[in-house]
């Protein structure tokens, strides 16, 4: 029981749209050596990487590119979200990430940006 109410409320996130998500603050800010095109596509190849069962939808923002990560199934339930902006020689994320495990989402984040 105690395990489910860990999820619950992991999965009422999940559930809810891009825009909903992201009426909260980012869940990490990051640094990334890549400029915002090109760490968006490295984003969604370490994606692919992880699981075909997730798809991604990479499209350019004003002043950067966005990415949504939707898992994919019966209730389609997004994953990831990711709004990239130019930083210094690469890129400044806000990252919003429903979809990973909240006990180990620093090691799922550092797996997604690896290279990026």
């Amino acid at each position: 029981m105690k395990r489910l109410m860990t999820l619950f409320p992991l999965l009422l996130a999940a559930c809810a749209s891009p825009g909903e998500i992201m009426e909260n603050p980012a869940d990490a800010k990051v640094t990334l050596k890549q400029g915002p095109e090109l760490a968006t596509a490295c984003i969604a190849r370490n994606i692919d990487r992880r699981s075909v069962n997730i798809i991604s939808d990479r499209r350019p923002m004003p002043g950067g590119w966005e990415l949504i990560a939707r898992v994919t199934g019966e209730a389609t339930t997004v994953y990831l979200i990711a709004q990239l902006r130019a930083g210094g020689s690469g890129s400044l994320a806000d990252l919003w990430t429903p979809g990973l495990f909240a006990s180990s989402r620093d090691e799922q984040l550092a797996d997604l940006l690896k290279g990026c």
